[in-house]
């Protein structure tokens, strides 16, 4: 009888060691391998970007290699600042952050806005030149409302990081340029080696069949520094997409939005969510906040929400005056793929255009509010 339990018993565990074996095997297999991708950005106390990189860290499918801070909406310095802060909370001290380029490639922007060589400005949305540059991430105009960090950007240049990386990692690095651009063309003119060894650069950036948000003629991003676009947009990398003002436009948190948010089980995201946006929301019900870095991120992680994307042949006016920082698209011709196109420089890019909103919104709810994963 001892005998006989002792074989049931061993029978049983060997088919537990077996079976618990092609489970877990079963279970590797299934699982998506990371994104490895560097999170290129002009980050502010907390916006858009701070909202995607939450997002991205909660959802555990990026391998996020570093955040590499750039001009924009903020001087280079404040977004880091930002930047290694949002880690904090996060828990995420582990991710290294550098800091890249401090002003546009030809220079800031402010004496033509000042000479009137660019009028038409809307919404004055002019981001870094709003006030004088700080001397450091340490020492801002006010005390961000988030506190200083305590942690340190690393210490060589963003520029030289991201070159690094993709030479690293030859066809796996997904650059996302949320910014002004100027850290990936530096890489790119520093390290013109590297451009056939990025895996893809996503741009949240450009208004292409729509007015823009800065000019009637430009998006913030990509008027920010017009000629570090054009040299990113011309380069051979192996893909290019595009997500402009004209699909982020469409994609706005509301007050049901925020109902959601505020029901979700509290995390370093929602708490946040509710201590700086939440006022806002509950203050004016009708107030909506437009979407752009966060469908960025949100089309990495599930493109399923795009309704319409659509091949183009993409350049940016450089040439001062009205037009300075418009996206400028050629659709490509399925039936003549050959044509000319008006600069031959101009490569093929994807650009979306269109999303279903409603799905859209519920994969914003559920990568913003749930509990991080590892």
């Amino acid at each position: 009888m001892k005998k006989r339990i002792s074989i049931t018993v061993l029978l049983a565990v060997c088919m537990l060691l077996v079976y618990g074996s092609s489970a877990k095997a079963a279970e590797t297999e299934t699982a998506p391998e990371k994104m490895k991708v560097i999170f290129d950005t002009d980050n502010g106390t907390f916006g858009d970007d701070t909202k995607a990189l939450f997002m991205m860290l909660n959802s555990g499918r990026f391998d996020l290699l570093g955040i590499t801070t750039v001009i924009g909406n903020n001087w280079v310095e404040a977004s880091t600042a930002y930047t290694l802060r949002h880690l904090e909370i996060a828990g995420r001290t582990d991710i290294p952050v550098y800091m890249g380029m401090g002003e546009p490639l030809m220079g800031d922007h402010t004496p033509y806005l000042e000479s009137g060589m660019l009028t038409g400005i809307v919404g004055g949305n002019i981001g870094y030149m709003a006030g004088p540059r700080p001397d450091s991430y340490l020492d801002l105009p006010e005390e961000p409302v988030i506190g200083y960090p305590q942690t340190k950007p690393q210490e060589g240049h963003a520029v030289d990081f991201i070159a690094e990386q993709v030479k690293k990692y030859p066809g796996e690095v997904t650059v996302i340029c949320v910014g002004a651009g100027t850290n990936l063309a530096m890489a790119v003119k520093r390290y013109p080696e590297i451009v056939p060894l990025v895996k893809q650069v996503v741009y949240m950036g450009g208004a292409i069949d729509v007015p823009g948000n800065t000019t009637s003629a430009a998006e913030f991003n990509w008027w920010a520094d017009p000629e570090a676009i054009k040299i990113c947009l011309n380069s051979d990398f192996a893909r290019q997409v595009i997500v402009p003002k004209d699909i982020c436009s469409k994609a706005r948190i509301t007050y049901d939005t925020y109902e959601k948010i505020k029901a979700a089980p509290e995390t370093y995201a929602t708490k946040l969510f509710m201590e700086i946006s939440g006022p806002n929301h509950e203050n004016n019900p009708e107030y909506t906040n437009t979407l752009f870095d966060e469908v960025t991120v949100l089309y990495l992680l599930d493109p399923s929400f795009v309704t319409v994307s659509e091949e183009r042949y993409l350049d940016i006016d450089t040439t001062m005056g009205m037009n300075y920082g418009r996206a400028i698209g050629y659709k490509t011709n399925p039936r003549r793929p050959d044509d000319f196109v008006i600069n031959p420089q101009a490569k093929k890019v994807e650009v979306l255009l269109d999303m279903d909103v409603e799905h859209f919104m519920d994969l914003y709810v559920k990568y913003f509010t749930m509990q991080p994963q590892s």
